[in-house]
């Protein structure tokens, strides 16, 4: 009986050890979210889908109040937000430790993590448009080979 009590006991501190090392971990990728400004670009994401309904006037959205439409996409921002936290957890946890992400979140709040997190996107959409000239170039200088070599 004593062996069993004892039993018990590990298992529900070790239970309840991972459920608080889970949280942190959870706690710390909400942060990591905050401080690249990926939770900004969801909420951007959001709002341009919500004016893109109200433009068209889908499920006759363009009928209900403002004030109850702000609070609707509230709502619904919030549950998103849980939502791709909760997706991205396991995702994140099979590659980086916790102790990981405390590490990049320290940088991020460096000035130049900062300045990092601000330019990004800008950074991506410019690197898209090169990268798709590029593609392209590589594209046609691959074709200009195949067809020397087979026309010869």
């Amino acid at each position: 009986m004593k062996n069993y009590i004892t039993a018990m006991i590990t298992i529900i501190t070790l239970a309840f050890s991972q459920n608080t090392q889970y949280n942190d971990y959870k706690e710390n990728l909400q942060k990591y979210f905050e401080v690249t400004n990926t939770i900004d670009l969801l909420d951007f994401s959001i709002n341009q889908t919500f004016d893109m309904l109200i433009d068209a006037d889908a499920y006759g959205i363009s009928d209900i109040s403002k004030s109850t439409l702000d609070e609707i996409i509230d709502e619904f921002k919030t549950e998103l937000r849980r939502d791709f936290v909760d997706l991205s957890l396991p995702i994140y946890m099979k590659y980086l430790s916790n102790n990981d992400l405390k590490n990049i979140i320290k940088f991020y709040r460096t000035s130049s993590g900062r300045k990092l997190a601000k330019n990004t996107t800008t950074m991506t959409q410019e690197m898209s448009v090169v990268f798709e000239q590029w593609g392209e170039k590589m594209g046609e200088e691959i074709a200009q080979k195949i067809m020397r070599r087979f026309s010869n």
